[in-house]
């Protein structure tokens, strides 16, 4: 709200503070992507602090007043907003709160105004809605702590029957007549009284009206049902986004139109069909065609998933019979035979069919092997020596991940890093914020730098800024998501992720991203349905091929650690038994990135010089590494069940890119597993943005 006019805003809030006296104390909530303690003023000094106002940050609308811990102690409060967020959830905790005063909205009207979701915050905790460009100043003022007269109950002789009440309670009552409509369960009665109760609150009752209702009279057409129907929608639509799905079914229940939906007019059973809406059972025939079809559908689905179950099972039994493998890194010879030496097998055999992905051809001539392996060869003589000078040390020791960090070179970049104080920097990024406001490569780049010189708060609000451009890129927000996540601010992840599986429900990499999120903060049932989509599928496109393995790996990792924790999980009916096994490692990495379309490769190097990647995917210590992803977004893995000392290095090639992008470089979000799997799991996630394809870069590494 940066650049709104507030001039009429400013006037109610003039007019209101000029009223009180300096025995009164204003407190002050600033609301960003989180809200701000209360700042505590005299009325006379609240514009000083109101005008210095840093405009900055998305705007999450839950978090409104959120940080206030006892919020009876105020006589009410007033919100200046436009109810416009620009991160997730919009329903403010503090309307759910009993104790909460009457809020009293002032906002503008217009399309840039959520209005329906103002008044509702207003008239659901007694308090009124201003229209700041059509209200008189003075009027509005004096009405402020005066409750209105609202339906604040109805009462029934039998309170089973009445199943549902529109609209609200304590919805005020404004003009001549109010409407209401009962929804009953007549399984529970057939006659009643209400009594319908109006006042200043639930105990304040002033007048109450009495309506005998026979249920002989009700009935399920005419315009009853389509009063019910329409005040329903009016409650639902406050909330737009979250209650779609409920409004999308009243709609083609009652027959109206809501929002996000239009009227059809079907005539053929193919209509019906393709809109996916069931034909009034007056229409036998067609009603019958349907219903035949429909199970027709649904038995083809079944047999297309337990198809997809049987590819899956064969991709696990794959990595089962490698993770059951004993691997001995001594017996290092061969660095091209792709599945290196298992102790008791025969390793006279040629290199793997899995050397070389398709699509990769360039990189996997004998000549780019001859080169590679005599870089190797000097990597591992090097490793060889440094691991016999360790041989003494204790592999009990924790191991230690180090992380290769990015600096971009970029003009505000440089006037930035020229401050030494973090409180210099932040003005000096508002000022270049005037020049580059609409660059999301700009709030990436000084978010990275503020988290660099741990200014983790104002990073991530610099970070939150990206939402208020509203580009619904689904890179975008994959890439806020992934950096939300590496800073532990899981609850903005997952509203990220929930958005871009909204945009992106065609691609498994959606349900996986919000699903390992879901994961940290507990909510472990969630989770694994999110990976049994991906698993189950439908048919994903195929530049998705063998993600489903991955989720099968991390679901059971899920449901081991709820396991462990004593925590139940309903486990899907269609997972074959031999499919649920959790797969402990010492080390585990995956790499994945926000632009689709780009072909980008993982690449470890193990101690002994050994670098396992889409062109040797086993190694000879018991190093695996998953498919070449070419197309999506990975995930691309490397695993190695019994790790010996050394350093692991990780390393990433840009390979290709095919579209344009919004922010420029790709970012690459690489987790560093240890003991993945087990009770001691750690992680580290690291963020990285490569410059362009071809280009090589070191993530970190791991002492094991």
């Amino acid at each position: 709200r940066e650049k709104v006019d507030k001039t009429s805003e400013f006037k109610f809030l003039a007019t209101f503070l000029n009223n009180l006296d300096d025995t009164v104390d204003v407190d002050v909530y600033l609301t960003r992507h989180a809200s701000s303690p209360a700042k505590r003023f005299k009325p006379d000094k609240v514009f000083d602090f109101i005008a210095n106002i840093d405009y900055d940050g998305g705007t999450r609308l839950s978090q409104i007043m959120s940080t206030a811990s006892d919020l009876s102690v105020y006589d009410y409060v007033l919100l200046f907003t436009d109810g416009m967020g620009s991160i997730g959830d919009d329903d403010a905790k503090f309307v759910a709160d009993p104790k909460v005063p009457p809020v009293y909205v002032f906002s503008g009207s217009g399309p840039a105004t959520n209005t329906t979701l103002l008044k509702h915050w207003a008239n659901s905790t007694g308090g009124r809605y201003f229209d700041v460009t059509t209200s008189d100043v003075r009027d509005s003022v004096a009405s402020l702590g005066k409750i209105s007269l609202a339906f604040v109950s109805i009462t029934s002789e039998n309170e089973d029957m009445l199943a549902e009440v529109v609209p609200p309670l304590m919805t005020p009552l404004t003009g001549r007549h109010f409407v209401f409509a009962c929804k009953l369960d007549l399984t529970k009665g057939k006659q009643t009284t209400f009594k319908i109760n109006y006042g200043y609150g639930k105990h304040d009752v002033r007048h109450t009206t009495t309506i005998e209702v026979d249920t002989s009279d009700i009935t399920e057409s005419g315009l009853i049902p389509l009063l019910y129907a329409n005040k329903k929608v009016d409650v639902l639509t406050v909330f737009k986004e979250q209650n779609k799905d409920a409004m999308l079914h009243l709609g083609r229940t009652f027959g109206v139109v809501t929002p996000g939906t239009s009227l059809l007019v079907l005539e053929t059973l193919q209509q019906h069909l393709e809109h996916k809406v069931v034909p009034n059972k007056l229409r036998k025939e067609m009603y019958k065609s349907y219903m035949d079809q429909k199970q027709s559908d649904e038995k083809v689905e079944r047999e297309q998933t337990a198809k997809k179950i049987a590819q899956v099972k064969e991709w696990w039994l794959t990595r089962i019979n490698w993770w059951n493998t004993t691997y001995d890194a001594s017996g290092y010879k061969n660095k091209k035979a792709g599945f290196g030496c298992a102790l008791g097998s025969d390793c006279s055999s040629s290199a793997s069919s899995d050397e070389c992905s398709e699509g990769d051809d360039d990189d996997c001539d004998e000549g780019a092997y001859e080169k590679e392996e005599e870089e190797m060869e000097k990597m591992a003589s090097g490793a060889r020596n440094k691991k016999k000078k360790s041989k003494s040390s204790s592999k009990s020791s924790a191991p230690s991940i180090k992380v290769q960090f990015w600096d971009p070179k970029t003009p505000y970049m440089t006037a930035i890093k020229k401050h030494s104080k973090s409180e210099d920097k932040y003005h000096c990024y508002l000022d270049q914020r005037e020049k580059y406001r609409n660059s999301p490569a700009f709030y990436l780049d000084v978010a990275h730098h503020f988290f660099s010189i741990n200014e983790r708060d104002i990073g991530v609000r610099i970070l939150s800024s990206i939402s208020e451009l509203r580009l619904d890129s689904p890179q975008l927000l994959r890439m806020m998501g992934y950096l939300l996540d590496e800073k532990e601010a899981y609850d903005l992840s997952i509203l990220i992720f929930e958005q871009v599986l909204t945009l992106r429900p065609d691609e498994p990499q959606s349900y996986r991203d919000l699903a390992l999120v879901l994961e940290k903060v507990g909510k472990y049932q969630r989770a694994i349905e999110l990976l049994w989509k991906v698993i189950k599928g439908p048919n994903w496109n195929s530049a998705f091929i063998e993600i489903e393995v991955t989720a099968l790996y991390e679901f059971n990792s899920i449901v081991a650690k709820a396991k462990r924790e004593g925590k139940d999980l309903e486990i899907p009916e269609e997972l074959p038994n031999e499919l649920v096994k959790n797969l402990d490692v010492d080390v585990r990495i995956t790499l994945q990135w926000d632009t689709d379309n780009t072909d980008m490769d993982l690449h470890v190097i193990e101690p002994n010089g050994e670098e396992a990647y889409y062109g040797h995917r086993r190694t000879s210590a018991g190093g695996f590494c998953s498919r070449d992803f070419t197309r999506g977004y990975g995930p691309e893995e490397y695993l190695i069940k019994k790790a010996f000392p050394g350093d692991f290095r990780v390393k990433t090639n840009y390979f290709a890119q095919n579209n344009a992008s919004l922010t420029g470089p790709t970012t690459l979000l690489t987790k560093i597993f240890t003991n993945f799997g087990r009770d001691n799991q750690q992680c580290k996630l690291i963020t990285t943005r490569l410059d362009g394809a071809k280009d090589n870069g070191n993530i970190g590494s791991i002492t094991w």
